[in-house]
């Protein structure tokens, strides 16, 4: 099996300038744990529920940018990979999500 079988093929995304707010607002709306956070049609960066939940909250930055929020890049696989692979990548990374890039 590949990673492609499992993964979420509708995914919601946004710019680095979408308010921390209106993240949080499109989480809940899709019911997703995690949004890429896209510059330029690449993923610069993913923020997800946990990351919302630790630090949006207790910096008070609802009306920032979500740029300012997210400090990481993203853990991507391939499509193709084995779900072995994505595992490994998951665990090296000490990650729950993973974007898929193709």
């Amino acid at each position: 099996m590949r990673v492609r079988d499992l993964m979420n093929p509708h995914v919601h995304a946004c710019d680095p300038e979408t308010t921390v707010q209106e993240v949080a607002k499109l989480i809940k709306r899709e019911d997703v744990g995690l949004i890429p956070i896209l510059e330029g049609g690449r993923i610069m960066a993913v923020v997800t529920d946990r990351d919302l939940a630790l630090e949006a909250v207790t910096a008070d930055a609802l009306h920032l940018p979500i740029r300012n929020l997210v400090h990481h890049g993203p853990v991507c696989v391939d499509p193709d990979a084995s779900l072995d692979e994505a595992a490994d990548q998951m665990i090296r990374h000490r990650v729950r999500r993973l974007c898929v890039s193709s």
